[in-house]
């Protein structure tokens, strides 16, 4: 099968590239693109469609789904492939996702069953994978990624954390509205915080909230703004995963000092390192490597699915301990591969346990990784979704 991979210097792009070489039945080349605009960029469609038109490909393949990839391959009729580690996905317009040539997969089950049952069959639910040469990329960093932040710091701790705090834009989108409105919006987000197994957001931005809701922007901006369902759903589950990763970390930090890998700095959490952003291939496979905990606080509008942290953690064989999320439960034993926390207030308990019991932390991480790998690994899951 001869096959175009489309690239967007993506997290995982890399291994992607050495799992297509170990899969002898596809001849593979790469096409790299920065948009400008995702849903409109000619210069974009002009050179996407030579690429297609010189290479006689059997199929496109990306990572994220890309509505402008689509709509070239539809042009051509050749099958468009995409595989996503966003949730949800990042699109304006869902109608996208009904083109003949697509196959979509996104790792969240809801969401696959949302959008299915919605009317967009060509989305499929598929598991994120682990990569094998995660430790390999570490091993030989660029003298680029020798001068990221995070490098020059030290890697070993007790306890990390990479993600975003998701700070600035709540209090923004709310600083328009009536105080009861405000009141409204605030409460979803508090009914939400620290609850896990269940994802209430979406049921209660009803329409009659978003309506008035709606009302209210457009008095405050002369008629010229609304918001929609899917953006007010990721305002407030981003909002809920801020508070529930200051909460946890602040919590944390009472006993523990905390690595932080973020793009945001936080100066008020005593006992809290914020030590920068950490390079994808320069940085991450070491910290999760060598922190003894390493946690994940999912975004909230992850509702069931394991997110890519998860993999890369496993992929580096280090100690994952997690917000409860049905899929980690169903794929992975708590307490043997993986360990689960259904309440930010069991943490410091939890991190106590596994920081005085090493064995046992470094046979959950050594088996944790093995599942991965064994069960979810990058080259056998590509096979599943191209061939």
């Amino acid at each position: 099968m001869k096959l175009l991979f489309f690239e967007w210097n993506s997290w995982q792009s890399r291994d992607m590239e050495c799992a297509l070489r170990d899969i002898p039945e596809i001849e593979y080349k790469s096409a790299s693109y920065e948009f400008k605009n995702a849903d409109s960029d000619e210069h974009f469609i002009e050179c996407f469609t030579a690429i297609l038109s010189e290479g006689s490909y059997d199929k496109v393949f990306s990572i994220n789904f890309w509505p402008l990839v689509s709509e070239v391959c539809k042009r051509f009729s050749i099958p468009y492939i995409s595989w996503s580690y966003d949730c949800p996905l990042n699109l304006t317009d869902l109608s996208i996702l009904d083109n003949e040539v697509n196959t979509v997969y996104v790792f969240d089950y809801m969401q696959a069953k949302s959008l299915s049952d919605a009317g967009h069959t060509r989305v499929f639910h598929m598991p994120l994978a682990a990569s094998p040469y995660k430790m390999s990329f570490a091993d030989t960093p660029s003298d680029a990624a020798a001068q990221s932040p995070a490098s020059s710091a030290g890697y070993a701790c007790d306890v990390s954390f990479i993600g975003r705090l998701y700070a600035g834009d709540y209090d923004y989108m709310l600083s328009p509205l009536s105080p009861e409105m405000k009141g409204k919006i605030n409460h979803i987000v508090s009914k939400q915080f620290d609850v896990y197994g269940d994802y209430m957001i979406p049921r209660m931005l009803d329409s009659e909230l978003m309506s008035t809701l709606n009302a209210e922007y457009a008095k405050a901006s002369g008629e010229t703004y609304s918001v929609n369902n899917r953006q007010m759903e990721f305002l407030l589950a981003s909002e809920v995963t801020r508070r529930e990763r200051l909460s946890a970390l602040t919590l944390i930090t009472k006993k523990h000092p905390v690595n932080l890998y973020s793009n945001e700095n936080v100066t008020n959490i005593p006992n809290l390192r914020c030590k920068g952003v950490a390079g994808y291939y320069s940085d991450m496979p070491f910290i999760f490597n060598m922190s003894r905990i390493n946690l994940n606080i999912s975004l909230k509008a992850i509702q069931t699915g394991i997110p890519l942290r998860v993999m890369d953690i496993l992929s580096c064989g280090g100690f994952v301990l997690s917000n409860y999320q049905e899929e980690m439960e169903a794929y992975f034993k708590p307490g043997k591969e993986i360990v689960l926390y259904e309440s930010i207030s069991e943490l410091p308990e939890l991190i106590d346990y596994y920081l005085t019991h090493e064995e046992e932390r470094a046979a959950i991480a050594k088996a944790g990784s093995l599942k991965a790998l064994n069960e979810f690994g990058l080259t056998d899951s590509l096979r599943k979704i191209l061939i």
